[in-house]
């Protein structure tokens, strides 16, 4: 599946179908699929004539873009943007240019929860295993 960002189509990861203990999965309705996309964002139309989508949620805390409950167990299952995809790169960039920025400071770091742990107040020491 190929979610639709207005200026580029994004690949999403592989969903897959499990079989469990003699228990066949129904085939999904888009009645009870959410979509996850963005506030403003125009909501894809339904791909099979005469259904509609269970409903549209805007979180941005969550990565999914997709999510529905499955009939065997009732657990939840998400869709989430491949590895590859320009947003996961984004973010992935993010984390790098963290880590790039605070390997200039390790060292000070280092020093500072190696002088907790030999502190005589505890809360400074607990703090210290923290890091």
């Amino acid at each position: 599946p190929i979610p639709c960002v207005p200026w580029q189509s994004q690949t999403s990861g592989s969903i897959n179908a499990e079989y469990m203990g003699g228990m066949l999965k129904k085939r999904l309705k888009p009645s009870q699929i959410i979509l996850n996309i963005g506030k403003g964002q125009p909501i894809p139309p339904c791909p099979i004539k005469g259904e509609q989508w269970g409903g549209v949620i805007h979180d941005s805390t969550v990565t999914y873009i997709a999510k529905w409950v499955e009939n065997i167990n009732q657990a939840h299952k998400m869709v989430y943007l491949h590895a590859s995809s320009r947003f996961k790169g984004q973010a992935d960039m993010a984390k790098y240019e963290k880590a790039r920025v605070l390997k200039k400071h390790i060292g000070s770091i280092r020093q500072d929860y190696s002088k907790k742990l030999l502190s005589n107040n505890t809360v400074e020491r607990q703090l210290a295993n923290a890091r």
